[in-house]
């Protein structure tokens, strides 16, 4: 029986590789599976079939290409109103892709089909700013429609995948609630507890900036102080030593401790944007701390004083270092050694924002304001005359104490009429840059043209001043 058994085993199992019965002459064949029955041992074949499938043990490998889109044909700058109408579309073809642009602000509906095809408001909706991509199959036309106003569409036709880039631009938009679906984040607050607000300069409601402990930023800088090297009649000229050695700071407080003797010397204030070229600070940025005032430091230098300290508030305005330049070698027995203190806020905001002598305690009064400036100054007579035509002369000589001038043209005849040219910063030369004109007046009891210097202003150089003829009239006063 075991021998029996294992003899149709392996006959099944041989036939079972390709089993194909014979059949007569002239009949079909099947593809079949043997089977041996478990209780009677009988052998048959069983046709392949979906409930009887031909088993497969295979490995497959794929791979496909994908070609970029290639156009065939554009209709560009399509039109779009409320009426449905239609395009023949350039470089259709059978399974082509067609890619619609809609650069307009209201979405449009398309409808693809041949020349009878019609768009509704139901159809394909294209987005305003945005770009679809389709299998047009065996269309050859495009319908289009808005469901209000109009709009503008291009079309591309070709073969081919497109890479998309949508962008949402136009269209009437929409709204959502905070606190739901998508916006359920709560803005006011961070890390799950309330904005913490505060008051200042700016108003209500600002956002208080919490540093942590290992930001490189400190959240109250405070002011740094530090004292300089003094120098003495033994330090040459041109020694230059660092007030700031590095930016972010608003302005610098500067106190020069100069001792007896000084018979000569001078410093001047230098900043610098990248560390390596310098220039002289403008004395609009070097005040006097204590007034606000422009300090005595014309084109950044100060001239040494024995027995004075002597302060300085200096502005940065983006300078990331300032030095101290020994312009002028100290003679004398003297010494200068500079304080100094780094401010991180700039001083003048606040003058500005509180002015002083301004009274708002009782509505309805006259309020007093006081300007700062020299009163009680004496006046000095400089007019005079052209001395030789065409040469320029000084009508005033350059000092360091001259808070002001006014100058006038008052000759109506010297020229039949003729301008006169003031420079306050070199010589003065007719009808060129730098140099001022003064027209003249129109007659003897007329007033011509003239200046007065605004508050504030001072000069250091002569005020120069050039006619064409000699023996022109000019009336002037400085204090």
């Amino acid at each position: 029986m075991i021998r029996l058994l294992t003899a149709v085993f392996v006959a099944a199992l041989s036939v079972s590789l390709s089993c194909v019965p014979a059949s007569a002459q002239g009949t079909s064949t099947s593809l079949c599976l043997w089977s041996v029955s478990s209780q009677s041992g009988q052998i048959s074949c069983v046709p392949v079939s979906s409930t009887n499938p031909l088993p497969v043990n295979a490995s497959v490998t794929a791979s496909a290409t994908i070609a970029a889109f290639a156009p065939a044909g554009n209709n560009n700058a399509i039109a779009v109103t409320t009426t449905s109408a239609r395009t023949a579309l350039t470089g259709a073809s059978s399974g082509a892709t067609t890619l619609v642009q809609n650069s307009g602000a209201n979405d449009v509906f398309v409808a693809f089909g041949d020349g009878t095809v019609v768009a509704t408001t139901g159809s394909t909706r294209v987005p305003a700013g945005g770009l679809v991509a389709f299998n047009i199959g065996t269309a050859t036309n495009i319908a289009y429609i808005t469901a209000s106003s109009t709009s503008t569409i291009s079309v591309s036709t070709g073969t081919g995948l497109p890479a998309l880039a949508v962008a949402g631009a136009g269209g009437s938009g929409g709204s959502v609630t905070q606190g739901t679906t998508p916006w359920v984040d709560n803005i006011s607050q961070f890390g799950g507890s309330n904005v913490v607000t505060g008051t200042g300069l700016s108003g209500l409601g600002i956002p208080r900036v919490t540093v942590s402990s290992d930001s490189s930023m400190t959240a109250n800088p405070g002011t740094t102080t530090s004292a300089g090297t003094a120098w003495s009649s033994g330090t040459a000229g041109g020694t230059t030593q660092a007030l700031m050695s590095s930016g972010g700071w608003a302005a610098l407080l500067v106190q020069l401790n100069q001792t007896s003797t000084i018979s000569a010397g001078a410093v001047t204030f230098q900043g610098s944007y990248d560390g390596a070229n310098w220039t002289a600070i403008p004395n609009a940025q070097i005040l006097n701390p204590n007034t606000m005032a422009l300090a005595n430091a014309p084109g950044g230098v100060y001239t040494l004083v024995a027995s004075t300290n002597q302060p300085f508030l200096i502005l940065t305005q983006g300078y990331q270092q300032v030095r101290l330049n020994l312009s002028t070698p100290i003679t004398g027995s003297g010494t200068v050694t500079p304080q100094i203190a780094l401010l991180p806020y700039n001083p003048t905001v606040a003058a500005l924002l509180n002015p002083t002598a301004i009274s708002q305690t009782t509505d309805g009064t006259t309020n007093a304001v006081s300007a700062h400036g020299a009163v009680n100054v004496t006046m000095n007579d400089c007019s005079g005359t052209i001395g030789t035509g065409g040469t320029a002369q000084n009508a005033i000589s350059a000092q360091t104490t001259l808070h002001g001038f006014t100058i006038a043209n008052v000759d109506s005849s010297a020229g039949s009429g003729e301008n006169l040219w003031i420079s306050f910063t070199g010589t003065a030369t007719a009808s060129t840059n730098g140099s001022y004109p003064l027209i003249p007046p129109a007659s003897t009891t007329q007033g011509g043209g003239s200046f007065t210097t605004p508050l504030g202003m001072g000069t250091s150089h002569a005020v120069s001043i050039v006619g064409a003829t000699t023996g022109h009239k000019f009336s002037c006063t400085w204090w």
